[in-house]
């Protein structure tokens, strides 16, 4: 790891700490965030680089987090998927722990895949559509997106993921949802195994690439300015794929109700393990926990 980048998110994580300490984020640039994760800008006045933090692992978690994110990034450009530059980052904290970082540079807000098509009138033919059906065409059992329209950036002639930070990948040491372990340590220890059966259950959907189609086609109707922008997805992929069972306007809302039951119980767990952390452990809680809302500026 370059020794700039290094520093830069040494200094990153130092601010992380101490938000999360006075669950205060307004030190923080806040560029997005999902139903899980967050994208933290920095510099935060004039961010150069985008920031998803991770963890934190210990350090066998943390060697197995950073293989399996550049595993699934080389797996996915091998297939003709372009991937944004990327680059996993490990801080050192108390305990042992490590707090690791996705980092990749600012892409120009203009390329990003929900201002392109909230810029453009709904049109199943639209090239970036279309790019993003190839990429969903290069993937198989073995190496699966998570593909909505705000994981893309575009050049104007190809999408670029954005979002490698859930390794969909089966093939050679095979995924291990113990890479994600991390994450279900933000919930309270009784309900971590059922939480790792149930996300186990729905990656593995992913092996067909038709799930991820049906989801990039569902999430338009979440996105602020995309709403119109589902039924041409879902002309465009049940054309380009050549799925033999078409998507419908029913399955993907059924995929949205599903979200929207299940999110918030995880953010109210969540934050019954942040009390409890804080109180009864007496320890910071280092995870964050943020409305699951879309549309943010990155």
């Amino acid at each position: 790891m370059a020794a700039p980048l290094q520093a830069e998110v040494n200094a990153l994580d130092k601010v992380v700490v101490d938000a999360l300490e006075r669950r205060d984020y307004s030190s923080l640039k806040m560029m997005g965030n999902g139903e899980l994760t967050v994208v933290l800008g920095w510099p935060a006045m004039a961010p150069t680089w985008v920031c998803k933090p991770a963890g934190p692992f210990n350090a066998e978690e943390f060697v197995r987090y950073q293989y399996m994110i550049e595993a699934y990034t080389a797996a996915l450009r091998e297939r003709g998927v372009a991937v944004v530059d990327t680059s996993i980052v490990g801080v050192e904290r108390e305990r042992g722990l490590i707090a690791g970082y996705m980092v990749q540079p600012v892409q120009p807000r203009a390329t990003l895949a929900e201002v392109v098509l909230q810029t453009a009138a709904p049109d199943a033919e639209h090239p970036l559509l279309v790019s993003i059906a190839g990429a969903l065409g290069a993937m198989d059992s073995n190496v699966a997106l998570d593909a909505p329209a705000t994981n893309w950036c575009w050049d104007g002639t190809d999408v670029h993921m954005l979002d490698v930070g859930l390794p969909l990948m089966w093939e050679g040491s095979g995924f291990a949802l113990e890479t994600l372990i991390p994450l279900f340590r933000a919930l309270p220890a009784p309900a971590r195994p059922l939480a790792m059966r149930e996300i186990g259950k729905l990656l593995e959907r992913y092996r067909d690439p038709r799930i991820a189609a049906v989801e990039c086609a569902g999430r338009m109707r979440s996105f602020p300015g995309l709403e119109g922008w589902r039924d041409p997805a879902i002309e465009c992929f049940n054309h380009r794929l050549e799925l033999a069972e078409p998507i419908t306007i029913a399955e993907t809302e059924e995929l949205n109700a599903g979200d929207d039951k299940e999110i918030p119980r995880w953010k109210k767990m969540q934050r019954f393990q942040r009390a409890w952390t804080r109180v009864v452990r007496r320890r910071r809680y280092d995870w964050f926990v943020v409305p699951s809302t879309y549309g943010l500026t990155r």
